[in-house]
């Protein structure tokens, strides 16, 4: 009999942390007879799992989404940064940077 191996489920976690990290994101791939997705799960520091189904054919439009906040997330940032610089300069920086 032939048998078939798949890749279920991956465990992203920052560097050094173990997989039960409690900053452990879990993507993993399900399928309830209609058809596979990919599930994306996160518990933090509670028992509760926070959960999302991604059916393949919604990805390139929530991936675009996903890109375009993270885009903005990432300005957000550097304005963020620029303020606290003007705000709280660094020994050999100026106030105006």
């Amino acid at each position: 009999m032939h048998y078939d191996t798949f890749v279920k489920a991956l465990i992203v976690v920052p560097a050094g942390e173990p997989i039960y990290s409690e900053q452990a994101t879990t993507v993993s791939i399900d399928d309830e007879a209609v058809g596979p997705f990919v599930v994306v799960e996160q518990s933090g520091n509670s028992e509760k799992v926070d959960r999302i189904s991604i059916d393949p054919t919604e990805w390139p439009a929530l991936k675009a989404a996903i890109e375009t906040l993270m885009a903005v997330c990432h300005e957000i940032g550097k304005k963020d940064q620029r303020s606290e610089a003007h705000l709280c300069p660094t020994p050999g920086s100026t106030a105006t940077e």
